[in-house]
């Protein structure tokens, strides 16, 4: 395997060399760009450089577990696939993107889906380093972090293209012709956590798949009445029935990794997604519950005269210690990310959590004031106050056409940081034609700006629950 990895090293080199040959006679004046055309038609098909970057994702992962020592547990396995695959299934669909023909809307959902899974698959690789760094091969860890971070890049890349296309500025590719392998009908498919995929729908329809260059499948959904796409599980691998000794060694080891796991949360607190650190943390208390599910099935199946009453006691005390654990692992996880969204609350979605646990309110400033200099340009502001300290956390910022009207008539609608609320609306106002005649004119930083623009942005469900309801 890990010549493996040697190979889709030198192929994805090759190709990038090969891409930023032809990008150069694109750019010869004349006939520079009919030339890379017609030299173009007469290479072979061959992988595209994100069907080797999704290819290598796979292949990376594989010699990153496999060191020498005990296996893994059944449990931390699971669950560093489960993230793991999301990122495979996401670097997959990227690369089918470009054979994909869809709408502009479309390929911005995908792609906000895409850069989320990448962000969350960080934010899980950064915790399982810090929690067992013994597990890993770590030079290849690095690796495949450097590729994922180098895949999140393009896909974020892509998705401030269509946000903010620049005059001349690169534009989505024509779909290639689809190759005798690959004639099954793709279509961009929907899952109940919300990620957004490209997969290979089959016939009869009701069944996706989402398959790499190579034809393996990755993983197969099923449409169910909703609409919405289920991954198919896996049977379960039958697993040897531990002792009860055993689960009790291992219910007393995960007890005294609670207070690591939460400590290494709250370190991750300024790198990491508010609500990965929420997320990171149930996980934790999930392996905690399974445990303690397992030993109360043990005694149920064990005859009650092989063990001593002082065994029986011990196996129940560390059953009800392992969902105390559980308890307090969530409540952390809920604690790390109100911490984390407080300290700079730039999200709509992280408002609404926040609003949900009362941990904020919200108050309408006065009404509708035009901004000198703009015609027709009103703003309404709320402002994201702090329960506790009754400090402003952030306030949202909505334009309308007209002093008057409906509220969810809105224009554009962005969260705003205290500083620059402090900078005036004026001003605002200025900074923000400055920032979008950057991003027009693709100067340093266009990318991160255009994201933060769209991150910041409140979408009208989300208005309507939490600022329009305001009285």
């Amino acid at each position: 395997m890990r010549e493996q990895v040697t190979a889709e090293d030198a192929a994805i080199s090759n190709r990038k060399l090969e891409s930023a040959y032809m990008e150069q006679l694109n750019s010869v004046p004349r006939l520079g760009r009919d030339k890379a055309r017609a030299l173009d038609a007469q290479l072979p098909s061959r992988p595209s450089i994100l069907d080797l970057q999704a290819l290598q994702v796979t292949t990376l992962w594989g010699i990153t577990i496999d060191i020498e020592g005990p296996p893994l547990e059944v449990e931390f396995f699971d669950s560093l696939n489960r993230v793991i695959n999301r990122a495979r299934w996401a670097s997959c669909s990227l690369a089918e993107l470009e054979n994909l023909t869809t709408t502009v809307e479309e390929r911005i959902e995908l792609l906000k889906s895409l850069s989320h899974v990448y962000a969350v698959t960080d934010d899980h690789i950064q915790f399982w380093r810090a929690m067992a760094p013994d597990t890993f091969d770590l030079p290849n860890l690095e690796k495949l972090q450097a590729l994922l971070a180098d895949l999140h890049q393009q896909a974020n890349g892509q998705l401030a293209d269509l946000l903010a296309p620049l005059p001349g500025g690169r534009q989505p590719r024509q779909p290639r012709p689809p190759s005798a392998a690959g004639t099954r009908v793709k279509k961009i498919i929907r899952t109940r956590n919300r990620d957004v995929y490209v997969a290979r729908i089959k016939t009869p329809a009701g069944t996706a798949e989402l398959v790499d260059d190579t034809g393996s499948v990755l993983a197969t959904f099923t449409e169910a009445e909703d609409g919405i796409w289920e991954p198919v599980e896996p049977a379960p691998q039958r697993t040897a029935n531990p002792q009860l000794g055993a689960l009790l060694n291992k219910g007393q080891r995960l007890l005294e990794d609670v207070d690591i796991a939460i400590l290494k949360v709250q370190a991750l607190a300024s790198k990491c997604e508010p609500s990965s650190l929420q997320a990171l943390l149930a996980a934790q208390a999930n392996s905690r519950r399974m445990v303690a599910a397992d030993i109360d099935k043990k005694l149920l199946t064990l005859n009650p005269s092989r063990l001593k009453p002082t065994q029986q006691n011990t196996a129940r005390v560390r059953a009800t210690q392992l969902r105390a654990a559980a308890l307090r692992l969530d409540a952390a996880g809920v604690e790390a990310r109100v911490r984390a969204s407080k300290l700079k609350l730039s999200r709509a979605e992280d408002v609404d959590f926040l609003h949900g646990l009362n941990e904020v309110r919200i108050v309408r400033q006065d009404a509708r004031v035009p901004i000198k200099d703009k015609a027709r340009d009103f703003i309404q502001v709320y402002v994201v106050l702090d329960t506790d300290t009754g400090l402003p956390l952030c306030y949202a910022h909505f334009h309308y056409e007209n002093r008057q009207g409906p509220d969810d008539h809105y224009t554009a609608a962005h969260l705003k940081s205290p500083e620059q609320e402090r900078l005036g609306r004026q001003a605002q106002a200025q900074a923000e034609a400055q920032a979008f005649a950057r991003i027009r004119t693709g100067q340093t930083g266009c990318v991160q700006q255009t994201l933060e623009i769209e991150r910041a942005s409140i979408s009208r469900l989300l208005a309507r629950r939490l600022f329009f309801s305001v009285d």
